[in-house]
C-alpha cells in the first residue's frame, strides 16, 4: 500500500505527530509551506481569520502529487476551532486526487472534533480513521494515541 502523510506546522507539534507516523509507515511525507511567514502578532490575526472564513492562502507548490497514493495522512494545527489555512488551500486543491484519506490534528485545548469533521465537509469524503491530540497529550500520551491510530488504519485497510 502506497502512503503519502502531509501536514501543515506553524508550531512544530504538527510536525511531530507527521514524523511519527512516516517513521512508523516508512512512507512518503510532504510538508505544506507558506509562501510568506506567519510569525508576528499581525500575521497571527491574519491566519485567525483566513482560517475562520475558509480562505485560500498562497502556499509554495507541493511537490508530491497525491495522485497515486492509495492512502493520504493529513496533518493540521486547529486554527479558531478549525483547519488551518494552508491545509484548506492544499485540500481544495487536491481533493479529487485522494483516494483514500486520513485526518489527524494537533490544538491547545479544543476545537478538534470541529476540525475534523470541517476537513471530512470540504473533500465530501469520509477518513478511514481520524486522531486528535491536545497540547497535553503531545507530553504525556502521544505514542499511546498515534498506535491506536495508526492500528485502526491498519485494520480498515485490510
Amino acid at each position: 500500500m502506497k502512503i503519502l502523510v502531509v501536514y501543515y506546522s506553524r508550531s512544530e507539534r504538527t510536525k511531530q505527530v507527521a514524523d511519527r507516523i512516516r517513521q512508523i509507515f516508512q512512507c512518503d511525507i510532504e510538508r505544506i509551506e507558506d509562501v510568506e511567514s506567519r510569525e508576528g502578532p499581525s500575521k497571527f490575526l491574519k491566519s485567525t481569520f483566513e482560517s475562520i472564513l475558509g480562505h485560500n492562502t498562497e502556499i509554495k507548490p507541493s511537490k508530491i502529487d497525491p495522485q497515486g497514493y492509495d492512502l493520504v495522512i493529513i496533518g493540521t494545527p486547529v486554527w479558531a476551532g478549525t483547519m488551518s489555512s494552508p491545509i484548506f488551500t492544499y485540500m481544495k486543491q487536491n481533493f479529487l486526487k485522494f483516494d483514500q484519506v486520513a485526518f489527524f490534528c494537533t490544538c491547545g485545548s479544543n476545537g478538534a472534533e470541529s476540525t475534523l469533521k470541517n476537513m471530512e465537509r470540504l473533500i465530501r469524503k469520509e477518513p478511514v480513521s481520524t486522531l486528535s491530540l491536545t497540547k497535553k497529550e503531545l507530553k504525556n500520551n502521544m505514542n499511546g494515541k498515534i498506535n491506536n491510530f495508526i492500528s485502526e488504519l491498519k485494520y480498515e485497510l485490510t
